[in-house]
């Protein structure tokens, strides 16, 4: 009886030894628990695909910091995103723990058929329909730093970098610089003076936001840092995935999540600090692009602005050629995936007509059409609930907006996301990292259970969330 009453004892205490070095998982809750990080620093790496952490050796990759992670920190084989698969939808269900139909972001463009906005994205904050973590944590007095997220023009916080652009043109800099901070942009600027060589939106440099992140942790020493990283998703859109200037990209982003963790222990910070590497999306190889809006056109669907005569008539006639002037159906293009509209008061005709047009694309060849969902289906997805359809593009294929010209023709893109979340190949990365955070793998993370995760951390009162906290090991 001794002996079992001492291989009882040793058992329990090692368990409990476990339990402590592996860590335990932190449970939701209203006020943050004494075992819970104080600080969180999410970091997006846009379109960062599981492979090139789970499998680095293979492609050859200098990546020590992801590496440390892997071995001493919790990560997963992959998360599962929302529908669709892209950038801005994503990243405000990060910040919300609701899907797209919910907080109302359902794709990157801006609800446009008449081309009014001039090719605007959703970019402000005030369009997000539910409580975002900085709008929570500003409740509780918490400082936020935000570094080019997405949706959040106009965000409350204590240091705001907003993602925008409109031109291309270096007064896409005077632009950012009006709508974040006062001063901030100049601040970072003294501090390192090669930043704005790094700010060229669309795509900001990682190196620049990187510089941007340092200079608020170290300086404002926020409860929270959202920063987005860039240029992973641009060289994987323009040279495809698993390519070498995806490769440099992915350094680049390593090298910025070790300054992260070398300015958050100047700061002093470090100690009580977990920090969430994610990615919004997966990748996939794309060689054809199809437009479906040619097809609603040819069936007399879309109407065309027409031109006057004469010199300058002309002119504006070539211009106008392809600018809509009113439509039935319509299409809001989003890489993988394509939303098709009814205009409101439409009869029963214009669905059927739609529906004939495109059902028999599926699987056909060479149409590029993978998938149709119906209205319930994207609404069970958490899609957009005002489309009357979504079409989902074949392997090797991406959807494209336009109503003119051929329907199929080679892509100019060698990547594209914005497939169904099932695809394995739309799977985004998921890690966490810091001397709070126990080792281990997260199983089936999802980008809804992100905001949920943190508000449990940081006592924010998150409510009503589509998602949960992740069971994340949390040392004591």
């Amino acid at each position: 009886m001794k002996i079992q009453r001492g291989l009882l004892l040793s058992a329990v205490l090692s368990a409990t030894a476990a339990v402590f070095a592996a860590g335990t998982p932190v449970p939701a809750a209203s006020t943050p628990s004494s075992h819970a990080p104080r600080r969180v620093i999410l970091v997006s790496i846009d379109g960062l695909k599981p492979e090139y952490y789970l499998h680095a050796d293979k492609y050859g990759l200098k990546i020590p910091f992801l590496r440390r992670i892997l071995s001493d920190g919790a990560w997963s084989r992959g998360m599962r995103g929302v529908f669709p698969t892209v950038t801005y939808p994503t990243h405000a269900s990060m910040v919300t723990g609701v899907n797209p139909s919910v907080h109302g972001i359902v794709t990157n463009a801006a609800w446009d058929p008449l081309d009014r906005n001039m090719g605007g994205w959703r970019w402000y904050a005030e369009d997000i329909r539910r409580p975002t973590l900085w709008k929570l944590a500003a409740r509780k007095g918490l400082q936020v730093g935000i570094v080019a997220w997405p949706v959040t023009v106009g965000a409350e916080a204590a240091a705001r970098i907003p993602e925008i652009w409109r031109a291309g043109t270096p007064d896409d800099v005077k632009l950012m610089r009006a709508l974040s901070t006062r001063g901030l942009l100049d601040k970072i600027a003294a501090r390192f003076p090669d930043f704005y060589k790094g700010l060229t939106p669309p795509t900001n440099h990682s190196y620049a936001l990187g510089d941007a992140a340092v200079y608020i942790l170290e300086t404002l020493k926020p409860r929270l840092l959202l920063l987005h990283l860039e240029d992973v998703d641009h060289e994987e859109h323009e040279a495809g995935p698993f390519t070498p200037p995806v490769f440099k990209a992915v350094e680049d982003a390593d090298a910025q999540l070790r300054r992260l963790v070398d300015a958050a222990e100047k700061a002093g910070t470090w100690g009580e600090t977990a920090m969430l590497v994610v990615s919004d999306h997966g990748f996939a190889r794309t060689s054809w692009t199809v437009r479906p809006g040619v097809l609603l056109a040819k069936a007399g669907l879309v109407d065309f602005v027409s031109g006057s005569n004469g010199g300058a008539g002309l002119i504006t006639a070539l211009k106008n050629r392809s600018k809509i002037s009113d439509w039935q159906a319509v299409i809001l293009a989003a890489g993988g995936m394509g939303y098709i509209y009814i205009k409101e008061g439409a009869g029963i005709e214009v669905k059927n007509k739609v529906l004939s047009l495109l059902n028999p694309l599926v699987g056909a060849k060479d149409s590029g059409i993978k998938r149709i969902y119906t209205a319930p289906e994207i609404k069970s997805m958490g899609g957009d609930p005002k489309a009357f359809l979504a079409l989902e593009a074949a392997q090797g294929y991406m959807i494209s907006g336009g109503y003119r010209g051929r329907y199929r023709l080679p892509a100019r893109l060698k990547g594209m996301h914005g497939y169904s979340p099932a695809d394995p190949r739309m799977l985004a990365s998921f890690l966490a990292y810091g001397p709070m955070i126990g080792k281990g793998e997260v199983k089936s993370p999802r980008v809804i259970d992100i905001a949920p995760t943190i508000a449990a951390w940081l006592g924010l009162g998150l409510k009503g969330a589509d998602g949960a906290p992740l069971p994340i090991p949390v040392r004591r």
